[in-house]
């Protein structure tokens, strides 16, 4: 009987074989996407979270030594075409309060181990606003960036960006009846007896007459000013933003002064509307209001140096106050008297309350959450 022939040992896979593993391999990584993505993400937001916590630690420290008073706003963003340059004595020292244009977070930096970077000398301005601070940056939505400006600011060159913005307050103008966020006029100190609300907690320093001189426009802001309290009251957090321009090297609205920016929407928001996740259309524009990367909710510093959680679907409680009082100062709200309520009320949502320093409301922070 003639023996069957022996099998000869295979080397590697057959083509079936090789493509089932790589469908098990894509299955696998298919299973697994979300779950990496998940624990990213939630690493990201642990380091946002710290990133202001620091911000929040340099805030108070700069209070300390300043009687109490917090970072100002800044004072006029651009003069004619050109940026407004950094305010310095005539020693050379850079002002802070009401004696520096540049805004909060220029005036935060010697507490945020930026000592050295924050006094370079005159003719310096250009590498202060070019260099990235990396605790302004949430690691979600970008690392630090440095952006180009084009078109009509593009005087303003490179900036250093950021991802955090000052609450500037509930709104910024009454104008025909309307209230206004955040824009150049508004953000101006506006004559003619158009109501300016800066009612959060960073105030504008000055802005240049056409005489030459300076004129005051708010005063300091003491931590005694925040009628509601600190644990009741937003002081910075995540700015809403157009992912679809992130890392393409250009500024997009909301961002093309840069952190160093005076009182302007690049490190200024209010909250007027209500916050949102990023938008990812390059039509959208997301020049005003808060916002963040992260999903269903932003973190948010609150003026006691706590970091907390607020949803983007905050403010189902809505409450009545007055548009304004009857004597305008830097409050414009009081605290409603009891109905009935008179004709110029307006319903204010829970998270305009939590930007509005003094509107008699003292919320839970568990309800932001």
């Amino acid at each position: 009987m003639q023996p069957l022939p022996k099998a000869t040992p295979r080397d590697g896979f057959t083509l079936i074989e090789l493509m089932v593993v790589i469908g098990i391999v894509v299955l696998l990584l298919a299973l697994l996407m979300p779950a990496i993505q998940r624990v990213r993400e939630a690493a990201n937001r642990t380091v946002c979270v710290n990133h202001l916590s620091q911000i929040g630690k340099a805030i108070l420290a700069f209070q300390a030594e300043n009687d109490g008073a917090y970072p100002s706003g800044g004072g006029d963003v651009q003069w004619g075409a050109s940026p407004v340059p950094r305010s310095l004595n005539s020693a050379g020292v850079p002002g802070k309060l009401l004696d520096q244009d540049w805004g909060w977070m220029y005036q935060i930096l010697p507490y945020l181990s930026q000592q050295t970077l924050w006094g370079l000398p005159a003719g310096q301005d250009a590498t202060i606003v070019s260099t990235p601070i990396k605790v302004f940056f949430c690691p979600t939505r970008r690392n630090p960036e440095v952006v180009r400006n084009e078109g009509e600011m593009a005087a303003f060159g490179e900036r250093a960006g950021c991802d955090y913005a000052g609450n500037l307050g509930f709104a910024t103008l009454l104008y025909n009846g309307v209230l206004h966020e955040p824009c150049a006029n508004a953000m101006a100190y506006t004559s003619g007896g158009l109501p300016v609300f800066r009612n959060g907690i960073f105030v504008k320093s000055r802005t240049l007459m056409a005489s030459g001189n300076y004129r005051r426009i708010d005063g300091r802001l003491q931590a005694s000013d925040v009628l509601d309290g600190p644990s009741h009251t937003i002081m910075v957090a995540e700015k809403r933003m157009n992912r679809a321009f992130i890392g393409t090297g250009i500024a997009q609205e909301g961002d093309k002064a840069g952190y160093a920016s005076g009182f302007g929407v690049s490190s200024l928001r209010a909250g007027l509307i209500q916050p949102h996740v990023d938008a990812f259309n390059p039509g959208d524009f997301v020049g005003d209001g808060f916002g963040s990367a992260h999903h269903g909710s932003m973190n948010t510093l609150f003026a006691d140096g706590s970091v907390r959680r607020v949803r983007y679907d905050i403010g189902p409680d809505p409450v009545i106050l007055p548009l304004w009082s009857p004597i305008m100062n830097n409050v414009g709200m009081q605290p409603l008297p009891s109905p009935p309520h008179p004709p110029n009320s307006i319903f204010v949502s829970l998270f305009q309350r939590l930007c509005h320093r003094a509107d008699g409301s003292r919320i839970d922070g568990m309800e932001a959450n």
